[in-house]
């Protein structure tokens, strides 16, 4: 699933600067930080095991995998990670996507995750709209980003388990969304909060169900087209 971990669902982008840039793979033990971080917010929606087998060192391993190399482990396309830091504070945030397959339109949002130091702050906004306005430009170059693409380390913004990093099945079959393309995302059923900055993002329910095991509840696709993918939500 990728559940937006944040504490409130704001999306104006004035709440003190922020900076977002291209994650490397020195950055694996950051990203690997805010992980392990945001899915203590999972408890009491998914086992406690599943939260507990997660450890940092092993989410550090992951992602120095993931950002080392030029394809997601799971469906085999170009991964995409920004990171989001706040000055004076450091890093908040971050968002990865992956996709498409080659002479595919379906982008895939694997993770979205905010410290909870940084909630209420936009910094989810930021890297939605960074992630779509990445996701459109990979769509409209028919065909994935190389590493070079994506945010510019100079840019700014005013803001688990996953399909990508964490296993599960990808986007595909979620449907093009027409030439324009469409970006897709799993999110846990009893996560409202999350459901509900997805909806006010454009995207909506689009009939598939999984489940990762008995204990685990329901997760949810969502997608949407990427026509205005970079404005923001209201």
């Amino acid at each position: 699933m990728v559940d937006f971990i944040d504490g409130g669902n704001r999306s104006d982008h004035g709440r003190g600067a922020i900076a977002l840039r291209r994650a490397e793979r020195g950055d694996a033990a950051t990203i690997a930080a805010i992980h392990v971080a945001g899915w203590e917010a999972y408890r009491g929606m998914v086992p406690d095991v599943a939260i507990e087998e997660r450890t940092l060192a092993r989410r550090t391993a992951m992602w120095a995998d993931l950002l080392g190399s030029d394809t997601n482990a799971v469906d085999g396309g170009p991964l995409w990670v920004a990171l989001a830091e706040r000055p004076r504070h450091g890093p908040a945030g971050f968002i990865s996507l992956s996709g498409p397959a080659v002479g595919g339109h379906i982008i895939e949002i694997s993770a979205l995750y905010v410290t909870p130091d940084a909630w209420r702050r936009g910094i989810g906004s930021a890297l939605m709209a960074a992630g779509l306005a990445e996701a459109a430009r990979r769509v409209g170059r028919g065909g994935g980003a190389g590493r070079g693409g994506g945010v510019g380390r100079g840019g700014g913004a005013g803001p688990g388990g996953g399909a990508g990093p964490d296993g599960g099945a990808g986007a595909g079959g979620a449907g093009a969304g027409g030439d324009s393309g469409a970006v897709a995302l799993w999110v846990l059923e009893p996560n409202v909060r999350a459901r509900a900055f997805y909806t006010r993002w454009g995207f909506a329910e689009d009939g598939e169900r999984r489940r990762q095991g008995e204990a685990w509840p329901r997760e949810l696709r969502m997608r949407r087209g990427l026509s205005g993918a970079a404005a923001a939500a209201g």
